[in-house]
């Protein structure tokens, strides 16, 4: 079982994404059923259809790319996301600055 998201690189998505880890780390924490639940996060280009609002379409293929594929394997790893959070955290604000 797992949830795939996909979000542009922006401050705004960076918000969602941080809320979306912190819930599912209370759930993981709260719930033993959940205690091995993955969380990948990777950034990168994606091959997919998209609506005239930039939003992906439904029932179009499922996007594809390095980055789905490194978020995959980062959900193995427990910790992996903690460092790419922080390197959008890092990337991000610095372009604000």
């Amino acid at each position: 079982m797992g949830i795939t998201a996909y979000y542009l690189t922006s401050l705004r998505a960076l918000v969602s994404v941080e809320t979306i880890i912190a819930q599912t780390e209370a759930l993981r924490d709260s719930d033993l059923r959940f205690n091995a639940l993955g969380i990948g996060l990777a950034e990168g280009e994606l091959i997919a259809e998209f609506d005239w609002l930039g939003r992906l379409k439904k029932n179009s293929i499922t996007p594809v790319g390095i980055s789905t594929n490194e978020a995959l394997g980062h959900a193995k790893e427990p910790q992996k996301y903690k460092e790419t959070l922080r390197i959008l955290r890092e990337r991000l604000h610095e372009s604000v600055s």
